[in-house]
């Protein structure tokens, strides 16, 4: 366990804090004024749910409105008949997204002047040709800051790299741009990226629409943020335990982290480069299971493995899934049980599938504490040097869940290293045959223990990071239910198992949860994933 080191306040606020001021400031003066929220409808002190507020500023015409109410895939449809432009579209988006932004500080800043010049240019070869320039042809997109943007700063929530510049298009960004996508904002992100919440010291907490008092989650906090506000039809982020799970979850919207040799990062800012033992994957948050799959096949069509020596070379499939299938309910990790909405969420999920004509059963989690031991000894198996090293640099402050997560951190040997590596490996080998003994096509499960915490109050990261060390592709999908005070409380004979649950479950109260929305997680086997999103899309449709 590391020491907070490093901090040196009278530098950081000396020669660092005119360089923070700036970026703020930056982000202020991005953003169109004359779609800002008056005054007059800022939201008063005690209103939590804020999703309303398009509605009421006045700043969006109806038609507007239901623009961005419009998944990313019937955009496209809609723009290759004529009856949307880019312009009009992007001029929604943007509308929407600073409404977001001055309530829920999602943004790191607005791209307007080149998205409106994209739009424009889109429009004129329409107009000429009758024709789109590709698959997401004017649809608008954001992009987590710490993947790059070429010639914009890229800080991956690092106050010492507030001026670092990006030399060239993260290759997902490059991918998505040549299909017709127009990136016109990016968002916020933690300290370090290993939060999963959203918070720095650059621009500070990302909120969450749904209740304000709740975590955005992370490290993808501003992405869910947006896009759970529908200020964005499709967003990209980054997963390495979670990270874009815990946004899409709980901010209720739809994510997908794929299986991450099919995942490109080339093109981003992050500490601890060289760390394989549970690699990152990059993937979409969006608004509906339709728009995963449309990123998804977009980026293969791309064909990144031409560009990325990492990546395997497998291009996107047609889901060819059985009329009825076989769904494994996950109901806990055997750690920490899930809270009384998630149960709940859980429960009607498997009805509806029954009711459809699936077959569900119960499904056990095989090495769970293994895969918690794997993932977090590995994330800093340097010791968690490159972090601390970063932090040192400006002398800024250590936040609270930084801390936390390298809490983690202790130097690894290579025979320590292999011990993980091998566990990694047998539990791969053995949810594979579980699933095939049992013939289980998919598995759901909570994308948390709970839903949205209160902000700064997650440490858990269990059920998804299991998914990263076995690198199982796994989606986001919203039930359609929400927090009720009424019914989501605990079972009267209800009783912590351990130490760690009761502290976990204390953070829950219905009460303070209202109104969170209540998401789950399916997953499928490695590489499968066309499946996962075709089973997503199913699921979604209940």
């Amino acid at each position: 366990m590391v020491e907070v080191t490093g901090v040196d306040l009278e530098k950081y606020e000396r020669e660092w804090m005119p360089k923070v001021l700036k970026a703020r400031q930056d982000v202020i003066d991005s953003m169109a004024k004359e779609y800002m929220l008056p005054e007059d409808k800022m939201p008063s002190p005690d209103r939590l749910n804020v999703l309303k507020l398009p509605y009421e500023a006045g700043t969006m015409s109806d038609k507007e409105l239901t623009i961005t109410e419009t998944p990313a895939y019937l955009l496209v449809e809609k723009m290759a008949k004529g009856e949307l432009t880019a312009k009009e579209t992007l001029i929604a988006y943007l509308k929407r997204a600073t409404i977001a932004h001055q309530i829920l500080n999602c943004s790191t800043g607005f791209l307007i002047e080149s998205a409106m010049a994209r739009a424009e240019e889109l429009d004129k070869y329409y107009a000429e040709t009758g024709k789109v320039v590709g698959p997401l042809h004017g649809v608008p997109m954001s992009v987590k800051e710490h993947l790059y943007i070429k010639g914009e700063k890229c800080n991956a929530g690092f106050v010492a790299w507030i001026d670092r510049v990006a030399p060239f298009d993260n290759l997902q960004v490059s991918i998505m741009k040549k299909a017709g996508a127009i990136f016109f904002v990016r968002t916020n992100e933690p300290q370090s990226l290993m939060h999963p919440d959203t918070d720095n010291n650059i621009w500070g907490m990302c909120k969450n629409g749904n209740n304000l008092n709740l975590s955005s989650g992370g490290s993808s906090g501003g992405e869910g943020a947006l896009v759970g506000f529908r200020g964005s039809p499709l967003g990209i982020g980054t997963d390495i335990g979670g990270s874009i799970r815990f946004p899409a979850a709980f901010n209720g919207c739809y994510g997908f982290r794929p299986t991450a040799l099919r995942s490109s990062l080339l093109g981003c800012n992050a500490a601890g480069v060289g760390q394989i033992t549970v690699l990152p994957a990059e993937g979409p948050l969006a608004q509906s299971a339709e728009d995963l799959e449309l990123y998804m096949k977009v980026y293969s069509d791309g064909e990144p493995w031409r560009y990325d020596s990492s990546l395997a070379a497998m291009p996107w499939r047609e889901a060819k899934l059985p009329s009825k299938l076989k769904f494994g309910i996950m109901w806990e990790d055997g750690i920490v049980a899930p809270t009384p909405p998630v149960k709940r969420g859980l429960k009607t999920v498997a009805e509806k599938l029954k009711a459809a004509g699936h077959e569900v059963v119960d499904f056990e989690a095989t090495m769970a504490a293994e895969l918690w031991e794997t993932a977090s000894k590995s994330y800093f198996a340097d010791n968690g040097k490159a972090d601390i090293e970063a932090l040192a640099e400006s002398g800024e402050p250590w936040l609270e869940l930084t801390k936390y997560a390298l809490g983690y951190a202790e130097p690894l040997s290579v025979e320590e290293q292999w011990r993980l590596n091998g566990n990694r490996d047998m539990a791969r080998q053995l949810w594979l045959e579980k699933m095939n003994t049992e013939g289980i096509d998919f598995i759901i499960c909570p994308s948390y223990l709970s839903v949205a915490p209160p902000q700064k109050k997650i440490f858990y990261w269990s059920y998804t990071a299991m998914f990263n060390v076995l690198d199982m592709p796994s989606s986001i999908f919203p039930t359609g239910l929400y927090v009720d005070p009424k019914i989501d409380t605990w079972d009267a004979s209800y009783k912590p198992r351990s130490e760690q649950e009761k502290v976990e479950h204390s953070y829950y109260s219905p009460e303070v949860t209202v109104e969170a929305p209540i998401t789950l997680q399916l997953v499928g086997r490695r590489f499968m994933d066309e499946d996962v999103i075709a089973a997503t899309k199913i699921v979604s449709s209940l």
